[in-house]
């Protein structure tokens, strides 16, 4: 049994009834309700007005919240009709694909934890997205009010109403619901597959991708569109899960008595001696040291991390114990558990849930530090539930997520989800600090995958962290090469309490474990990142691989954040109109560039971490020589800068909640101060610098040529070179704002929290009745308050038909204003758009008053294509031998500069039955669906495909012409047998058995036999199975059936003939004798007369109509049998030569 959370209001007796079980009672039902739920709301008032403000928990000043609550009117106002759908786009896995498909799972398969999204109105939105502006605006009535998980729901969730409707909805279907959440933006519920189907309209599949077995739904969701404005679709339904940001090096040993530190069991090699970065190392290479000293340590702060293993507590004693660190008391870990308990996860999970606990309490080393763990259930992931958890719980202040997933790979639903969740985190004050990742500037790559493993996927960013409401903390390296003895001690010197052996900061780089690393050039002699990657060095040093700090722009999140608009395009921020990464980076490497002999590292440093069941006894024990593991990624400096975060909080005495408002607003502070601050060895960066700035390197990383994104100059190199990002003065995409000094971070922070000027910005489009793509005319104006300075920066115009995302932006002029511009990004349907100034660190960010738009679809061309792999491009297909694996493409051409978006069919038309053989082939960003795995089903014989476009908001469907291909295939011979050869008169049952034989000595053909009576097909066709032993490939098909003859009258060739034979005529002669005759015969013969009569009447119908084949009182009747084969994706189809069956 799962926990259940506390409903809103307490449930009444009433609640439980059926609706409408008692008329005539009703009205009294809903005043006794109305009376009990205003009574609770106004106690909640008065207590919530009386009670004391905690340290570290989220306080509401209830005159600025509670005074902006107004009754949430229901939006789900017409019945429920199953039959009327909406389909919920994006949300399939782009592993998802026919060719990984193993089918459907068992109708009885649970689906444990789901999490239904719940959206708020456009108004609501509006209204929330100016309390988040509000909450950083010091001249605000509502700066830091932070939010209670129940009054964000109160304020921007659905009308309970509303939410009653859904979970009934859900119950209808035979879901078991668990519980709403208290902030109203999601349903846990439970089911099975069958449910899921019935519900959702959709299947869960299994799936087998890169040798790991998926669940996944096969098809997009579809939801009854009574539903629609309040359910905004599934938290991802797939096990696909995020991975952690983690990389280890390896094993290593370290005496205490001499302090020397070699490699045990490492997973990489390394030439020379190695740095183990310890706490007291990080203080003093960021100087958190002053902090500590000032008593500002963590202490009475709490951080979570959010986790998928449970963990050895020893483990973390020991690394307190270790390194100097206090224990006991608050310093032991608390481990929080959701659901069932998952244990120890050993496939990483546990290392990663042990990076996070000992490293954001080896920095904040006075916290409390809890670990919030869930199972995986069959569909749900445990970490989602975890972090769900945390903020719905509200129970600390800060939350460290060292997981994550490209935006790709998570779909619509699931960067909503995390931007709905890490929203909700904000508006309580929560400070959530996420990963970027490990594989540079390609964000779905896997960091641990074996070499080479060149990009395939393009530039990404971790949806995890591309939300304008988390920090997302990027990595670095140090530049420490051939001068590491400058920064730390000899071994020997270390001190014996703290092991530290860091003398300063260190100078620091982009961390850029592959190829593209300029530090190749002198292992290789060559001086392009794209040489080095294609010589003989790089591949046998390993260093073809995507490693390294992650950042880039976010394909999701539009406009720029307010917070990025406070550095100018002259310091660095990219005119990209979108929410960029990293925010902050901190050390983060593995130790080496190039991780095999013949290299250069370009350092040798890495964390420590304790885990007993990792390495040999013993483990992190004073004393001796102890073994522990080398870590890196960017799950280190994670929860190292939630350690950090937890200092702020300490010395400020309060929440922060998104702490980006004040990171770049200290950094604008730099830059307009000119301070030296760039991250070299000499000068150091200023001491008086928030900010270490990293000027040095590059996270891209090798590609496969050909592949999204990949810039390749040399036609005949396997590799190019995946396009951005450096890093540069100022802010980059490579490390942010750059590494920090804890020490000024924490003691200018108050210093960033300033006033901003009040704005208004006002809006108007013409025209607001168009067709989707059409040009429409903007203009915005944006005026300060008060004084006569212009505001500059950015504007968005954000549709509420996508979400409250940004469709189109522009600058400001000199006046302040967007003047006669013209933008053609307006979608379908008919919705508000609303103009959001971003605000520049002087003007605070507003929104204007939304305008209503009506835009209606556009047509839309479907060009369809079959396509055949040729070397490394792909060329037309129109016929081939089989078997062959064939591509199918569908360019969907619009009306317009707008991309479209949806799904295509692809159906083939064989032997006259169309089959869909690519379902639901999401289009991308060039407006292309492609089957990216190829199919190779395709029976031997002629093809037609039709390429069938869903359309979206903006664009109608459309199908393609056909497409026409000939698959030739192994000729075949085919046989038919009967047993038994003639059946009795009626008819009775037979055996058939066709016989398949192809040509060669490969597999046996498979497919099917249809069996035919002359034209008529006998029952349905038959499968070819597999004949062991025979000396072709062959497959035999047996069918049982029965024959039947009657003597029916209305077939032409069972129509008797009149043949005039002589005993018919002679028959014929006497009968006419007799009849004459009859008269003159005396009566005591006529007897004797009339049966010599009868015999000749027989005898004449006898001639007549005898019993032969002409006749039709029995005879013979014929059937001719043959057997077609149907062909498969080798052998060619074939149809045997009849068999006749005899019936008489």
């Amino acid at each position: 049994m799962y926990p259940r959370w506390e409903w809103l209001r307490p449930k009444t007796e009433d609640d439980w009834r059926e609706p409408n079980s008692s008329p005539q009672c009703g009205w009294v039902m809903k005043l006794h309700s109305s009376i009990f739920r205003n009574s609770l709301l106004f106690f909640a008032v008065i207590l919530l007005l009386g009670a004391p403000r905690a340290a570290g928990q989220a306080t509401a000043d209830t005159s600025a919240s509670f005074a902006q609550i107004s009754a949430v009117p229901a939006r789900i106002t017409q019945a429920i009709d199953e039959t009327q759908l909406v389909r919920l786009k994006g949300n399939v896995h782009p592993l998802a694909r026919p060719e990984f498909d193993q089918g459907a799972v068992e109708d009885w398969q649970p689906m444990n934890r789901m999490l239904l999204l719940l959206k708020r109105s456009a108004e609501q939105q509006l209204a929330l997205d100016q309390f988040m502006l509000d909450l950083q605006n010091s001249e605000s009535p509502n700066f830091h009010k932070w939010l209670t998980p129940q009054q964000f729901g109160a304020q921007f969730g659905p009308a309970d109403a509303d939410i009653q409707t859904v979970t009934s909805w859900l119950q209808s279907h035979g879901f078991q619901v668990a519980k709403v959440s208290k902030g109203k933006i999601a349903i846990e519920f439970s089911g099975t597959a069958s449910q899921v189907k019935s519900a959702f309209h959709t299947e869960i599949h299994k799936f087998v991708a890169n040798g790991e077995q998926h669940w996944a739904n096969a098809s997009d969701l579809q939801i009854p569109a009574a539903l629609a404005p309040v359910v905004h679709g599934l938290a991802p339904l797939n096990n696909f899960r995020p991975k952690p940001m983690h990389r280890i090096l390896g094993e290593f040993t370290k005496s205490t008595a001499t302090g020397e530190l070699k490699s045990a069991k490492p997973e990489f090699t390394t030439s020379g001696g190695n740095f183990a970065i310890g706490p007291t190392d990080f203080a003093t290479i960021y100087n958190v040291g002053p902090l500590w000293t000032a008593g500002t340590d963590g202490t009475n702060q709490s951080i979570a991390v959010a986790g998928v293993s449970n963990i050895n507590l020893q483990d973390v004693a020991d690394f307190r114990t270790l390194f100097g660190l206090p224990t006991g008391g608050t310093n032991t870990p608390v481990v929080v558990i959701d659901g069932a308990d998952p244990g120890i996860i050993n496939d990483g999970s546990e290392s990663e849930a042990l990076i996070d606990v000992e490293w954001s309490g080896a920095v904040a080393k006075g916290a409390q530090i809890h670990l919030v763990i869930a199972a995986d259930t069959d569909i749900a992931q445990g970490l989602v539930l975890a972090m769900f958890r945390v903020i719905d719980n509200n129970s600390d202040p800060i939350l460290s997520v060292s997981f994550g997933n490209c935006e790709s790979n998570l779909g619509a639903n699931g960067n909503s989800f995390f931007q709905f969740l890490w929203e909700q985190a904000a508006a309580q004050g929560i400070t959530v600090t996420v990963a970027t990742g490990d594989s540079g500037s390609a964000g779905c790559e896997d960091q641990n995958a074996p070499p080479p493993n060149a990009a395939t996927t393009g530039l990404q960013v971790s949806g995890f962290a591309s939300t304008p409401f988390n920090v997302a903390v990027g990595g670095t390296d140090f530049n420490d090469a051939g001068t590491q003895t400058t920064y730390f001690k000899p071994s020997s010197q270390n001190d014996p309490n703290t092991l530290a052996s860091a003398l300063s900061y260190i100078p620091e780089s982009t961390w850029n474990d592959s190829c593209t690393n300029a530090s190749f050039n002198s292992v290789t002699g060559l001086t392009t990142p794209e040489a080095n990657c294609n010589s003989t060095n790089a591949q046998a040093a390993a260093a073809v691989i995507t490693v390294g700090g992650s950042g880039g722009k976010s394909a999701v999140y539009t406009p720029k954040p307010a917070f990025q608009n406070f550095i100018s395009a002259a310091n660095g921020m990219p005119a990209d109109g979108a929410r960029d990464l990293p925010d902050v980076s901190l050390f983060a490497s593995t130790g080496s560039a190039g991780t095999q002999p013949n290299t250069t590292p370009l350092s040798r440093s890495f964390y420590v971490i304790c885990e007993v069941d990792a390495v040999s006894s013993p483990s992190c024990q004073k004393g001796g020589t102890f073994h522990f593991l080398g870590v890196g990624g960017t799950s280190v400096p994670t929860p190292s800068f939630a350690g950090l975060m937890a200092l702020v909080n300490q010395k400020t005495g309060q929440r922060q909640g998104n702490a980006n408002f004040v990171l770049y607003k200290l950094a604008q502070q730099q830059f307009q101060a000119g301070t030296a601050c760039a991250s070299v060895a000499s000068p150091l960066p200023n001491a008086a610098c928030t900010f270490n700035d990293v000027v040095k390197g590059t996270i891209t990383v090798p590609c496969k040529k050909a592949s999204l994104n990949c810039n390749t100059t040399v036609a005949t190199d396997t590799y190019g070179v995946l396009s951005g990002y450096n890093a540069g003065t100022g802010y980059d995409l490579a490390t942010g704002l750059g590494s920090v000094n804890a020490n000024n971070l924490v003691t200018k922070w108050a210093s960033a929290v300033t006033a901003f000027t009040p704005t208004t910005t006002t809006l108007s489009l013409s025209p607001t009745s168009l067709t989707a793509g059409a040009n429409v005319t903007v203009n915005v104006t944006v005026t300060p308050q008060s004084g006569t300075a212009k505001p500059t920066g950015d504007v968005a115009l954000v549709s509420t038909a996508a979400n409250g995302q940004g469709v189109d932006g522009f600058t400001l002029d000199a006046n302040g204003m967007v003047a006669s511009k013209t933008t053609n990004q307006l979608t379908g349907g008919t919705y508000q758009v609303t103009a959001r100034y971003g605000g520049d660190g002087t003007f605070a960010p507003s929104v204007s008053t939304p305008v209503n738009v009506t835009v209606a679809k556009a047509s839309s061309t479907t060009v369809g294509s079959v396509l055949v792999a040729s070397g490394t491009t792909f060329v037309t297909f129109t016929s081939g031998p089989a078997p062959v694996t064939l591509f199918l493409t569908a360019n969907i051409n619009p009306t317009g500069t707008l991309l479209p978006t949806g799904t295509v069919n692809f159906v083939d038309t064989f032997n006259g039955t169309s089959t869909t053989v690519a379902n639901n082939v999401g289009v991308n960003a060039a407006g292309e669906a492609f089957t990216a795995g190829g199919i190779s089903t395709f029976a031997t014989g002629t093809h037609s495909i039709v390429a069938q476009y869903s359309g979206d908001a903006s664009f109608n469907a459309s199908n393609s012409a056909a497409v026409a291909f000939a698959v030739t295939g192994l000729a075949t011979t085919t046989t038919v047998t009967a047993s038994p050869m003639s059946l009795p008169a009626g008819g009775g049952s037979v055996t058939l058995t066709a016989t398949v034989s192809g040509t060669g000595t490969g597999a046996s053909p498979t497919g099917t036999v249809l069996f035919k009576n002359g034209t008529a097909a006998l029952g349905a066709a038959v499968m070819c199975t597999a004949v062991t032993g025979a000396a072709t490939p062959s497959c035999k098909a047996t069918l049982m059936t029965t024959l039947a003859f009657l003597a029916p009258p209305a077939a032409p060739n069972r129509v008797p003939r009149i043949r005039f034979q002589p005993v018919v005529l002679a028959a014929f002669v006497l009968l006419i004798l007799f009849l004459i005759g009859l008269r003159r015969i005396p009566a005591n013969y006529r007897r004797v007369y009339a049966s010599a009569g009868l015999l000749l009447f027989v005898g004449l119908v006898a001639g007549l109509a005898g019993c032969n084949k002409y006749g039709g009182g029995g005879g013979v009747h014929y059937d001719y049998i043959t057997a077609v084969y149907s062909g498969d994706s080798t052998y060619a189809r074939s149809t045997s030569p009849a068999v006749t069956i005899t019936v008489q």
